[in-house]
Order: C-alpha cells, then structure tokens, then sequence
C-alpha cells in the first residue's frame, strides 16, 4: 500500500465513525426528550384523573391553575420536568356540543365541564389532554341522563369524536 491509500483509507475510517457517534449522540437526545414527553404525559393524566375525582361543584376551583415546574399536589416538583409548565382550564359546556364554552346562572347551572390540561415544554412545544365531566341534573333520572350522554358526539374539520362521559355526581350534589 502506499501514503496516498493509507491515508484514503484512514480519512474514510474517521468519517464512519463521526457518523457513528453523532447518530449515537442524537438517539440518547431522543431517548431523553421522549423521556420528558412522557413523564409530561403521565403528570397530566394524573392532575386530570386529581381534578375529575373531586366533587362536581369543586372543580372550577381548579380553572386557571398554572404550576412552572409541574408539582404533585403535595407540592413535590416532578424529576425531569424542569423547564415545563403545566396550565388547567375549566369551562361549562353544552351537553349538545361540548365545544360550545355555556354561561351557567344560578336559575340554569350547566351540567357538563370540560376540564383540559396543558403542559408546556421549555421550547414552547404543548399538548393538551382533556375530559368531560357531568352531574346529572334534577330534571332528569339517572337512566335517562346515562343514556343521553353514552352517546355524546361532536365533530372537527377532519374527524367526529365520540365519547363516554363519566358521571360522578348524584342529583343535588
């Protein structure tokens, strides 16, 4: 072999395994990023799961509710959510369209909430998770209320949704 192969073939070494160690490099910054997004995930599961547990007419209480970093409720930072926010919004909808936000009034009180959790990332990125809850109201029995829900449905531009809602109130709670 002479110089001018050698080097060839040592400069040609060098370049694969460049490669190889930036590609390397930047599945370990996935690895760590897809970590967050998941603890991310999982801590707005759980403040929605928080929320939606307590009685029905508690809940607004927790409308405009913004932790930066993400806490627990017992107000421990959560590992690895450093940087990231976490925001809550709850609004009375309509049971017809829940996309519809409703202005409840002692005389007509709404029956439906839509409670929506937003995390925030330190670049800006977000996603939202939200959940409607209800409480069967007076002018309605159990069985009839159970029915007109398990049957809720509302469309966007690209898909209809449908969904159970939970009902976690009896009347005049």
């Amino acid at each position: 072999m002479n110089l001018i192969e050698v080097t060839a073939s040592t400069i040609l070494v060098v370049l694969i395994l460049l490669g190889s160690v930036q590609a390397t490099t930047g599945m370990l910054g996935n690895e760590v990023i897809a970590d967050a997004q998941l603890q991310a995930e999982w801590h707005a599961n759980d403040l929605l799961a928080e929320i939606t547990a307590v009685p029905f007419v508690s809940i607004s209480g927790y409308d405009g509710l913004s932790q930066s970093p993400p806490t627990r409720s017992g107000g421990i930072t959560l590992p690895g959510l450093a940087g990231w926010s976490v925001s809550v919004g709850v609004a009375d909808v309509d049971p017809a369209a829940p996309d519809n936000v409703v202005v409840s009034t002692p005389e007509s009180p709404a029956w439906l909430k839509r409670v929506t959790v937003t995390m925030s990332d330190p670049d800006g990125g977000t996603f939202s998770r939200s959940r409607l809850v209800s409480r069967i109201p007076r002018s309605q029995n159990i069985v009839g209320s159970i029915d007109s829900l398990s049957r809720l449905e509302w469309s966007t531009s690209t898909s209809t949704h449908r969904m159970n809602v939970p009902l976690i109130n009896l009347p005049g709670q």
